[in-house]
């Protein structure tokens, strides 16, 4: 019984120290730039008839730089005409195009409204400003250096570090994210630390 004893004293203690881990600091260091937008985002919507079906839609639209990828859906909707109400179905897509080509898409998408209206397919047109946005190719423009965070990380950590009479040491962990909207890049970095502590 004394032996087992003895056993589970040293085992229970290698556990203990196979759990130890050395002295640490976590910090998070984080860098924004601002992108300008250069996309603007249209919603474009065409009601037609609950004949009309999607293929007939994408024809009509042909030229306006509007196909199969930009769809989003489709709804039945509601509309009042000559004192009763039909069913028509709402087609709706979206359409990214350069900021510089703002004007030239208004331009297009209104003669559409007017040819649509003088067709007989039944088709109507209307688009709004759904938003502006930064292309992939500007966001990329903006870099996050992985090195500067982990540089800004250090900094931040030796400050902490040294308030405690420590040393701050080797990365033990790194993680790091990028947030596309604000193009903020982000870093934890978990330090060792020596001396004081």
């Amino acid at each position: 019984m004394f032996r087992y004893l003895i056993l589970l004293a040293l085992f229970s203690a290698a556990l203990a120290c196979a759990q130890m881990h050395p002295n640490s600091i976590t910090v998070t260091a984080s860098r924004s730039s601002s992108v300008q937008p250069d996309q603007v985002v249209f919603a474009v919507s065409v009601t037609s008839p609950l004949t009309t079906g999607q293929n007939d839609v994408i024809a009509a639209l042909q030229g306006s730089g509007i196909g199969l990828a930009n769809f989003t859906g489709v709804y039945t909707s509601q509309q009042y005409v000559g004192q009763q109400y039909v069913t028509a179905l709402q087609w709706n897509f979206t359409l990214t195009v350069p900021l510089a080509n703002m004007k030239a898409t208004v331009d297009m998408f209104t003669g559409l409204q007017m040819s649509f209206s003088k067709g007989s397919a039944g088709l109507s047109l209307s688009f709004s400003v759904q938003g502006l946005q930064a292309s992939a190719q500007a966001q990329q423009a903006q870099p996050c250096s992985l090195a500067g965070l982990i540089s800004d990380a250090r900094a931040q950590a030796t400050q902490i570090a040294n308030a405690a009479g420590a040393t701050v040491g080797s990365i033990l962990a790194l993680t790091n994210s990028v947030s596309d909207a604000s193009v903020t890049c982000s870093a934890t970095v978990k330090f060792a630390l020596g001396g004081g502590i």
